[in-house]
This record gives C-alpha cells, structure tokens and sequence, in this order.
C-alpha cells in the first residue's frame, strides 16, 4: 500500500487537532456553565444561560506546572430578575479556577466577595490530565475573587478589596487566621528554592551558600549577594534586587502561585523530633490589640528593614513562627493532611527535612478556620520584626485606600504555627570575656553565697531548671540557686533573669546583656563543646550552660504581657524561607 503524500497527512493531522480543540472548548464550556450556574444558586442569583461565552484563551501552567489552555468565560445573572450583570468564569484545561461575581454597572470592579463551593453539580466533567490527582468533582471548589489582570494597578498597590456587604452570604467577621493563595515552589522545585531564614546567615555566608543555586531563595531574601560585595545591605538598590530576582523566578515558572486560598501543612523533622503545623494567614488586628501575643521587644531599624523589604516585593516572604496552645482536633486534622505524599519536599543543608502538604478541600479549610478562631491567643515564638513591620504596612496601606474594609490582604502576615506541645527550645548559653577583676577562687565564693557548688566530673548540661553549669579554668562544676531566691514573677523566675540578677550583674558587673561586648551568647545546637573550645581558646574566661526555657513559660510572660529577657529562647529547628510567601 502506497504511502499517504506529506501533503494530506499534515492536512488530516490539522482537522483531527481542530477537532479535538472543538470538542476540549465544548466540553470546557459544558464546565464553565455548570460552575457559574452553581455560583448564583450558592448566592441566590439568577443565571442567565444563554450568555456564556468565551472572552480569552491563552496557555498557561496549572498548580502541578502543567501547560494547559486558560480559558476566561464571561456571563451575566440578575439578582432582581430585571436587572443584568457581569461576571467570569476562569478555566485551566476543563477544570474551573475561580467565577467572580463582579457588578459592570453601578458597582465599582473592586468589589468582589470569595467564597468555597464545596462540590461541582452533576453537569459537566472533566477531562483528563488538568485536574491531575483526581477529578473535577473531587477537587471541586470554586473561588470567587478579581482576575488579577482585570484590577486597576493603583487597586493591586493597595490588595485586593473583598466586599462583605455585596452578598448575603459573605461571611463578614474577620478571623485569627485565613487560607491564602501561596507562592510556592512548583512541583519538585522545592530543594532549588528552600534557603534558612534571612537572619540567621551573613552577606558572606548567604553567598557561598547560594553559588552555583540560581534559584535559592536567598537570591531574594538576601538579594545583595548578586550585588557588588561592598553593597550597603539596606542600600535601595538591594531591595530592588531583591523583587527583580522574585519576578525573574514567576516568570521562569521557579515560583507558582495556587489559584484558590488554601491552608498548609507544614512538618519538620529534626533527627528524632517531629513537629507538623500550618502555614496560614495571621490577623494584624489580632496582632495589635494582643490576641496575637508578643514577648520582646523590637527595634525600629529592623523593623524598617523588614518593611522596605515586603514594600518593595508586594509580599511577605519571611513567616513569623507562631504557636497555638492546646488543640487536640487542629492536631488530628493536619495530621490526617499528612497522610499522603507532600506537595514539597526538601532537605536543608542542616539536614532538617521540610515538608508541605496543601490543604484544599473546603470542609477541612472551614473547620480549621473555626478552630483557630475559637482560641484565646497565639503566641509569637520568633518573628517579632517581621510581624511588627506587617502591623506598619497594614497602618500605612489602610490609611491610603478609601476601600478598605479589613479584608485585604495586607490585613494579614505569613505565619507558620506550631501546637505549642511539640515546640522546641534548645539551651542559650553565655560565655563571658574576663571575672571582672576576681580571681577564681574569688569568683567561685561569692556564687556560693547564692548558689551551691558542686564539682562535675564531665560536661554539665541542666536537666531541670534553676540548674545551671560553670565551665572555669577547665573544669565543669553544677550550680542550683538556693529556692528562696526564685520568685513568683513570670519573668523574674526564669533561669535567664535569675542566673543575670544573683550572678552575671552583681559578681560579674555586667548590667545590660543586650549591648555588654563581654558577654557572648551560643545556641544550644552548637552544645557543650562549643562552650567549651570558646574557654579553652582564651577567647572567653568562663561560660554557663543553662536549662532550656519553658513554651509554657514563654507563654505566661506573654500572658502577663511582659518581656522575656534578651537571648532567652533558642527554637530547633528552624523555619525555611521560600517554601510559601504571601503576596499583598
């Protein structure tokens, strides 16, 4: 049998590909129509059939970095039976994104209220590949908010603006915490992006860390290091460096953002310790009237920092780590989250592992909301800079949009937060640079007069607080303040306070922590050892190994609303930057 001519196979190709885009918009539009349709009942709303027609088609990446087809409907409801209204459906392959239910008319294009559909009717399907991991109907929810593209940019400047007043079934309280659309590494990015927290590395560090990593997350946290080395880190420039290489990586498909609010599940694990929490959307009022509980001060160059930093990316990037007090069923719920395999997964040059699960499913995304909004509080663990910056944009943002009504995104910051039980504070140790002029006979008597002495026979690491250990001379010894001198004061009875009022300040003469060149501080994952080579050195003259602090005494300071003393807490392991930002 001859071969068919090139000709009339690339012809009969084109025809079988026209007619499977034929019957793809066929079956897409079957979806749009049953998405809208399910979007006005949900409201109330009259759907006008007959109006569904496509608007826009482009290519784009769905959440899974799928090229498909995006494809914008328009239509239009009534709410009076007389009147006629615009709104869009959104599309990625056949599986709906988001229907906003916008006013054309007498109603600004701003005015947008989200909401979950929690399942797709019986018209229409799916077809396959787009909704990768299950059908339509399982993933069924629908999103109701502005097409980015369709907002003015002087409306993005200020975040998007969520009418509560629109429609009736707009829930309008604010809560502790929300779901968010995140930014986040696409599909299997995740070990390219993740980099530690912007301040716990140097410029220099930060540098050798990202070589050879085009797409480490410290191109944007730390963005002076594709800068000259003798770059002023807070110069401008850095910060515009820093939304260039943001941009540089959404554009290269690094960095997707999800198309729906969701919440995350959030688990590290740390040789034999485990924690599993959730990323979400922290409230700023909460924040600032307390609910959102603080424990140190702040200072206001960090804070400026920070601020110029989320100003000139428009998102938050860095999550303030946060724990919630004793909750059994957000336990079990993000527990239950975890049961499959992570949407991102990556392990740290510290050999943490950090690992995320998306939670999108509109019964879980509820409850959890109302779980959280039953608590009396949450507590800052770390993060006090960047939440107190939050609070300023959130001021500034408010007082320069007319629309605002509380909902907007920068109302809230990127949190990640913990159940406080599975939290873990490591020792914060002191070494201190000479005795203050005493010998050490001399030093160790006058300890005595407010603490017992014990020689040790190998390092002393506290097993139990108001124990401390002494590393002198070469030799460990165990130290116990006498109980008399504990008080009842949540700050006050805290080994650091103790250990700085009846030995540091009055034997050692060194009356204020934060700013004394003689005295040094070193995290408990550095351990003993550490403390020991520093003495041993001549770099310092003795040091104090001390007994973890307490989340619930973390906890009652901040319940007090008081302050913790400088260096008191060492959290373990860390949080990674890159994993989800919040973008305003």
């Amino acid at each position: 049998m001859p071969a068919m001519p090139a000709p009339e196979l690339f012809t009969l190709l084109a025809m079988a590909i026209l007619v499977w885009f034929w019957f793809s918009g066929l079956k897409a539009r079957e979806m749009a129509v049953a998405s809208a349709r399910a979007a006005c009942e949900r409201n109330g709303l009259q759907f006008l059939d007959e109006t569904v027609t496509l608007r826009s088609l482009r290519t784009t990446r769905n959440e899974h970095g799928h090229l498909v087809w995006k494809r914008l409907y328009a239509f239009e409801f009534s709410r009076t039976g007389v009147d006629r209204l615009q709104a869009t459906v959104l599309l990625h392959g056949s599986c709906p994104v988001s229907v906003d239910l916008r006013r054309s008319v007498d109603v600004p294009s701003d005015n947008v209220v989200p909401f979950v559909v929690p399942s797709l009717p019986a018209a229409g399907g799916c077809l396959p590949g787009p909704c990768s991991g299950g059908s339509c109907r399982e993933k069924g929810r629908l999103r109701l908010e502005c097409e980015a593209s369709e907002i003015a940019p002087s409306l993005l400047s200020a975040g998007p603006h969520l009418s509560p007043a629109l429609f009736p079934a707009r829930e309008s309280q604010m809560t502790l915490v929300r779901p968010f659309p995140a930014l986040r590494p696409a599909i299997g990015r995740a070990p390219e992006v993740v980099a530690p927290p912007y301040d716990v590395l140097n410029t220099e560090e930060a540098r050798a860390l990202a070589a050879g990593r085009p797409y480490s997350f410290l191109h944007i946290s730390k963005p002076e290091i594709d800068l000259p080395a003798d770059t002023d880190p807070y110069a401008p420039a850095v910060y515009a460096k820093g939304a260039e290489n943001l941009q540089a990586m959404i554009a290269a498909g690094v960095l997707v953002q999800d198309e729906a609010p969701c919440y995350y599940a959030y688990r590290l694990i740390m040789g034999s310790h485990v924690q599993t929490g959730i990323v979400a959307a922290a409230s700023v009022a909460d924040y600032d009237t307390n609910r959102i509980r603080k424990h140190e001060f702040t200072r206001p160059d960090k804070e400026d920092d920070r601020v110029r930093q989320i100003e000139a990316l428009n998102a938050q990037t860095g999550p303030v780590l946060l724990a919630y007090p004793n909750a059994p069923e957000i336990d079990a719920l993000l527990n239950s989250a975890t049961q499959v395999a992570p949407d991102a997964d990556a392990i740290a040059e510290t050999g943490v592992r950090h690992s995320l699960w998306v939670i999108r499913d509109a019964p879980s995304v509820t409850r959890l909301t109302a779980l959280f909004d039953a608590l009396p509080a949450l507590y800052i663990a770390d993060g006090h800079h960047r939440s107190a910056s939050a609070s300023r944009i959130c001021a500034s943002r408010k007082a320069a949009n007319p629309q605002h009504d509380g909902h907007e995104a920068y109302n809230y910051f990127l949190s990640v937060i913990f159940p406080d039980h599975q939290m873990q504070i490591l020792d914060y140790n002191r070494v201190i640079k000479d005795l203050n002029g005493l010998s050490e006979a001399d030093l160790l008597q006058r300890i005595a007069a407010n603490f017992t002495v014990e020689d040790a026979d190998g390092p002393v690491k506290p097993t139990q607080p108001r124990e401390f250990g002494l590393y002198l001379g070469g030799r460990w010894r165990r130290l116990h303040i006498h109980p008399s001198l504990v008080p009842s004061d949540p700050v006050e009875r805290l080994d650091v306070s103790l250990l700085q009022k009846h030995l540091i300040a009055p034997i050692l003469g060194i009356t204020d922590p934060r700013r004394d060149k003689r005295i040094d501080f070193v995290g408990g994952i550095r351990g003993l050892a550490e403390l020991e080579k520093r003495v041993d050195s001549g770099e310092m003259a003795l040091a104090f190994a001390l007994h973890p602090t307490h989340m619930e005494h973390l906890m009652a300071v901040a319940d007090a609303n008081q302050v913790m003393p400088p260096k008191s807490t060492w959290f373990e392991p860390k949080l990674a930057d890159g994993l989800a930002s919040h973008q305003l």
